[in-house]
This record gives structure tokens, C-alpha cells and sequence, in this order.
């Protein structure tokens, strides 16, 4: 049975959806790293629109459910949630973002982080 893309297909497919999208799309969004938090969920770390380094948590069997290649998924899931202004994200102090929140101090999480 296919269980889908798997996580570093997803990984390498954030990294490449970024650059194919044109800087005048992104404006002031940045990518800066996409890194595994689990074997099925991947963070998206970028500087949203005010310049905030921001983090999203993707689930691999979320990301799944989209039709297309992940590339294009990708691209269009920066073009749709990540260039247009949301509000601040919060900073989440867990042990099991402790490496991230290091790694990226000033982190804002945004959305949903999976358990």
C-alpha cells in the first residue's frame, strides 16, 4: 500500500517550492529552513511579512491529502497561507521544541504544532 510522499520528499519539496516562487510574489517572506520534528512532521522556519522569524508544523499525512507533485503543493501552500499577513505567532517553550527554539532564538510558532 502507498502511504504518499514521505518526509524528506516534503522537506526538499519546501526548499524548492520557495525558490520557484518569484521574489515579487513572496515580498517580504523569507525561507530560511525547513526541519524535521518527528518522522511525520515537518517545520517550516521563515521571516513572515513583518519580518518575524516564524514557524509552521506540517503533518506528511496532511500534506498527502493535496493533489499534485509536492513542489507545486508547496507553492501553492506559500502563495496562499504564508504571503499574506496573519497575526503574530507565539513563542511555545516545550522540551520537544527546545533544539528548534535554540536553534532560532526569537521563534513565533503559528498554527497547530502536532503532538
Amino acid at each position: 500500500m502507498d502511504d504518499g510522499m514521505k518526509l524528506d520528499v516534503w522537506m526538499k519539496a519546501f526548499t524548492d517550492g520557495f525558490s520557484d516562487t518569484s521574489s515579487r510574489s513572496l515580498g517580504t517572506i523569507r525561507y530560511r529552513a525547513v526541519r524535521p520534528l518527528a518522522p511525520d512532521v515537518l517545520v517550516l522556519v521563515y521571516e513572515d511579512w513583518e519580518k518575524h522569524l516564524s514557524a509552521r508544523a506540517y503533518r506528511v499525512a496532511d500534506l498527502n491529502e493535496f493533489h499534485g507533485l509536492p513542489r507545486e503543493v508547496v507553492r501553492s501552500i506559500v502563495v496562499s497561507e504564508l504571503i499574506e499577513p496573519t497575526a503574530h505567532g507565539r513563542t511555545v517553550d516545550t522540551e520537544r521544541l527546545k533544539g528548534l527554539n535554540a536553534e532560532f532564538p526569537g521563534l513565533e510558532w503559528i498554527g497547530e504544532i502536532p503532538t
